[in-house]
């Protein structure tokens, strides 16, 4: 039993009614102030009054609250002798209704009843001769109790005559579509569209009277006598309705599928019921130390019995009977391991308090006692022939035990073997598997040897055998301390960390093959592990999957379903769904905590399992897949509300837009799931999307509580997992948001920024004007140095032909003078066109050098061999590159290194090509070169000083420092075989578009 928490310091309320479930699973009640009435959620009590218009509690004159109903608008309504509150359970509003006395003389607490038909109606009877029925919009319409025949309308009741049409109603039930059965102390009436009709006549005055569908109790369509703890009842078929009424000792009853309950004064009854008997028996009671209000029961849809004292709220649950427990002793508790059964009805069982023998259809218990042995510890054991049965315990021995001739045989291995034997499997016809603390032995129950078996490469002598499966097809798998090792057919042994990791160093406690060829592997503290054989893909069912408990130590599997026994709880996974139903002891176990090597299965309709508290049958055909509809519900909310300028604090809250201020960004909230017995064991989670790495585990307290939030949009997500490990089928997400401080809201913001962009732009117009004129400065100035660099190689250029012409003129006369004449005037006409520009095309570029060749040639007799190649340049007009660049490397290529050659050919070759976005012009001589060069101007008596070769240097460095990328490269090499020099080579790369 569990009393939830209703007076304390704060709250010194009497209770005032019986408790109501609502369809959310949460419990209401009224306490000794008329119209008051709370709500407890598992969290917090919830108070609602009924206030009239000066906001005062009324205070008038009643009784207490006698029934509840809650209709299709999911009002509660709380109905006495006087009226009906009406609560709105989202605002905890609460509206009166007050009956009017109407024609009956005398109003009875008992018969307040109230009902809600399948068209959405509520009907009321509030212990008077009338019925209220109330449609969804509240309209009434109101039945008197009809004319009686006189030989039944009066009758006599404490000595006086009453008129039976005056007698107070109650409602019974609703027969069929909208026609609802009533009850008076003496007659049956219907009511229908057309009014409230008399049905029936009963003989005696009985307000114990109780109706019930027709064959629930009782043999089918039948009337006659009960028992009631031997006391004798009638009971009656009503034909007409299809129902069966009896009476017995007891005002008010509920039952579950297997037990009657009912309460006198301060004294709950629970009661077996015999139907083929048609006989009530109590097998146990509940005394309290004060009455049972209204000597009411609820049973809500869980299966949880509800009622009330005047200080306590009380819930329990009925033990399921479709566990029945065994080895229950009243003194001790029987830990057991090995089960076993022969084929008559007895059931074997190792323990550590002995061997125990259950014969199931006599219902007794004996000890098999084995003189020779003086400890009590047994583990495991097989059966043969179903007269021999093979024992191991906690011991290096292996005992026979004829169950015919009671004869026990002892096999003793502590000479040569010292180990601990953990359990006993059937290897063949003729041998057994015995797993141990040192590792695998087989005992050959012919012979009576045992042996060490080999597991290949595997060191087993440190290994703890908990499990040995032989599958259908012959391979071997052992469950150790150290993980799954596995041997096919006719292979080495495998330790199966190798194909998963999972399996490093796993505690492994049980095995089982199913009826898919699949592997189940109960683990210590990993949950069971699910292994398909043929794709090899493992799946892992842990806690958070629904399992009562991660470890797993027995498996059992039926057609629909598998078992599994763990050290907190039963688990039984539905094959199809794929989902758990797990059970305790507060649904009918005998203990929570189960052992190893403790499970059997007689048959598919007998399941075992054992534990530190003897073991439960199971009828796996009794259990279907309970879907789990458990919700989760905002109980308070605690908030700084701006617009009330106030901290808030709300109950029930059914609002999920939260808005909070900046400087007060904190939000409390508590939650409660709608399981209120197992509240306590719940676990809740939350997450706020950008705020928390995954969902964070709040544990059993339901309360989140933020600080600091930053200012922004956010989602809370609230969830829950009950005791029984299943989520809750709905989520609470409540949108929070925290309002950013003035100076970083958008607009503030956006007015800064605007202000900003436009002190940027018009600085960034002030140092754009200022650096333009900087550059055109500048750039003027580079202009002015490159003009004045070609200004000083024109005078040079000049100077090196009137010289050459001097030579002419003298040495070879006239003619060769006039053609000299010739090419010079255009050499020198395309020389004053070029010093105007500062970008000439390649065509130029190359014509000019082509007549300041010829002319060098003139001058050294037609001794020069040169050569122009630009062939593969198309557009050559359209290529611009600095004027009058090539031609000091052409000249320095002909004076210092052509013209000092003594012996054979001068030649002088350019190439013009276009290369990777370059225009690379390549001057090649077969001269003296560079070294021999310098040698010689050395031993000249007087210096002769080449200016060329640096002005064009210095042009190249002011063009490319104009630019970010260099617009201009120069390369100059020496051509050399074998420490030779066989001429120059210079390369000049032109940056062009």
């Amino acid at each position: 039993m569990k009393a939830i928490p209703v007076r304390d310091e704060f709250n010194t309320y009497l209770i005032n009614s019986q408790p109501f479930i609502d369809v959310e699973g949460f419990v209401w009640y009224a306490v000794n102030t008329e119209g008051t009435f709370f709500k407890y959620d598992g969290r917090n009590q919830i108070k609602c009054a009924f206030i009239n218009t000066n906001e005062k509690l009324l205070s008038i004159s009643s009784g207490s609250i006698n029934s509840w109903i809650q209709d299709a608008n999911n009002n509660i309504w709380a109905i006495n002798l006087i009226g009906a509150y009406i609560i709105n359970p989202k605002t905890l509003k609460v509206k009166h209704i007050n009956w009017e006395s109407k024609r009956s003389i005398n109003k009875e607490s008992g018969y307040v009843s109230s009902l809600l038909d399948k068209k959405k109606n509520v009907w009321i009877s509030g212990g008077e001769n009338y019925i209220i029925k109330f449609d969804e919009k509240y309209n009434q319409k109101i039945y008197y109790s009809p004319t009686l025949p006189n030989e039944i309308k009066y009758e006599k009741k404490n000595n006086e005559i009453i008129n039976a049409e005056n007698a107070s109603l109650k409602i019974i039930k609703e027969i069929g579509h909208g026609k609802i059965l009533v009850q008076s102390s003496w007659n049956i009436y219907l009511i229908d569209d057309q009014g409230m009709h008399f049905v029936l006549h009963l003989k005696d005055d009985n307000p114990n009277l109780h109706f019930i569908d027709n064959g629930r109790f009782f043999k089918k369509n039948t009337s006659g006598i009960i028992l009631f703890d031997g006391k004798k009842y009638k009971y009656n078929y009503l034909k007409k309705f299809d129902l069966q009424v009896f009476d017995c000792p007891f005002d008010n009853f509920i039952y579950t599928k297997s037990n009657f309950f009912a309460v006198r004064d301060n004294k709950i009854y629970i009661s077996v019921i015999n139907t083929e008997r048609s006989a009530f028996k109590t097998i146990d009671s509940i005394i309290l130390k004060r009455n049972v209000l209204n000597k009411h029961l609820q049973l809500d849809h869980k299966g949880i019995i509800w009622f009330s004292t005047n200080v306590n709220i009380i819930m329990f649950k009925a033990a399921d009977t479709r566990f029945k427990k065994k080895l229950q002793f009243q003194n001790s508790q029987i830990s057991t391991r090995g089960i076993i059964s022969d084929k008559s009805a007895n059931l074997y069982v190792c323990s550590y308090s002995g061997l125990f023998k259950l014969n199931e259809t006599e219902k007794f218990t004996s000890n098999i006692r084995d003189p020779s042995y003086t400890r009590t510890i047994y583990n495991s054991m097989l059966i043969d022939n179903d007269s021999i049965l093979w024992v191991i315990g906690e011991g290096t021995f292996v005992k026979s035990i004829n169950l015919r001739t009671n004869l026990i045989k002892t096999w003793e291995f502590n000479n040569k073997w010292n180990f601990q034997s953990v359990i006993l499997k059937r290897k063949s016809k003729d041998s057994f598997w015995i797993g141990s603390n040192k590792g695998v032995f087989i005992f050959n129950k012919k012979t009576g040897k045992l042996f060490k078996y080999r597991m290949d490469d595997v060191n087993s002598d440190d290994l703890i055998v908990y499990d040995i499966l032989q599958t259908r097809k012959g391979s071997l798998w052992i469950a150790t301390n150290k993980g799954l090792y596995f041997k096919k057919k006719g292979s080495r042994f495998l330790d199966y960390k190798v194909k998963n990791p999972f399996f490093n160093n796993r505690i492994i406690f049980v095995l089982h093959e199913d009826k898919n060829e699949n592997l189940w592997i109960g683990t210590n503290n990993s949950g069971v592990a699910f292994l398909n054989l043929k794709t090899r893909k493992l799946r892992i069912f842990d806690q958070s999957s629904g399992l009562s408990n991660n470890t797993v130590c027995g498996i059992l599997e039926s057609d629909e379903q598998l078992w599994f026994s763990t050290f907190y709880g039963l688990s039984v996974l539905n094959k199809k769904s794929i989902k758990f139903n797990n059970y305790y002891v507060q649904d009918g176990l005998s203990d929570n905590e189960f052992n190893l090597r403790s499970f059997y299965k007689k048959s598919d309709y007998s399941f075992y399992f054992g534990g530190l508290n003897g073991i439960v049958e199971v009828n796996p055909k009794n259990f279907n897949f309970s879907k789990k509809n458990t919700r989760i519900f905002i109980s308070k909310t605690e908030y700084f509300s701006e617009r009330l300028g106030v901290n808030i604090i709300e109950f029930s809250n059914y609002s999920t837009d939260i808005q909070l201020p900046y400087d007060k960004n904190y939000f409390s909230a508590e939650f409660a799931i709608n399981d209120l017995y197992n509240q306590e064991r719940s676990t809740y989670y939350y997450r706020i999307e950008g705020l928390t790495d995954g969902w964070v585990n709040v544990g059993g307290t339901g309360v989140i509580k933020l600080y600091n939030l930053p200012a922004g949009k956010f989602i809370l997500e609230v969830k829950a997992k009950d005791f029984y490990g299943s989520e809750t089928v709905n989520q609470i997400k409540i949108n929070i948001v925290v309002e950013q401080i003035f100076f970083k809201t958008p607009y503030f913001i956006g007015f800064i920024i605007l202000i900003l962009g436009a002190f940027i732009v018009y600085e960034f117009k002030r140092k754009t004007k200022k650096q333009k004129r900087v550059f055109e400065r500048e750039k003027v100035i580079i202009v002015l140095k490159a003009n004045a660099l070609k200004a000083q190689m024109n005078p040079h250029f000049v100077f090196n032909i009137l010289n050459n012409m001097q030579s002419i003129m003298i040495l070879k006369g006239e003619a060769e003078a006039n053609k000299y004449f010739g090419a010079f005037s255009r050499l020198l006409r395309l020389t004053l066109d070029m010093s105007k520009q500062e970008l000439v095309s390649l065509k130029d570029e190359l014509e000019y050098i082509n007549y300041y060749l010829i002319l060098n040639n003139l001058q050294l007799n037609g001794e020069l061999n040169f050569s122009i190649q630009a062939e593969t340049i198309e557009n050559k007009e359209n290529i611009f590159i600095p004027g009058m660049l090539i031609q000091p490397f052409v000249e320095n290529a002909i004076i210092h290194g052509l013209v000092p050659k003594l012996t054979g050919d001068k030649i002088l070759q350019i190439n013009c090509f276009v290369e990777s976005h370059f225009l690379i012009v390549r001057i090649e001589d077969n001269g003296i070169g560079r070294s021999a060069a310098e040698k010689q101007s050395k031993k000249r008596e007087f210096d002769y000083k080449s200016w060329s070769t640096t002005i064009v240097k210095e042009r190249i460095g002011i063009i490319n420092d104009s630019s970010k990328i260099e617009k201009v490269i120069l390369k100059i090499e020496d051509l050399k075989f074998e420490e030779q020099c066989l001429g120059t080579i210079v390369i000049i790369k032109f940056k062009i578009r």
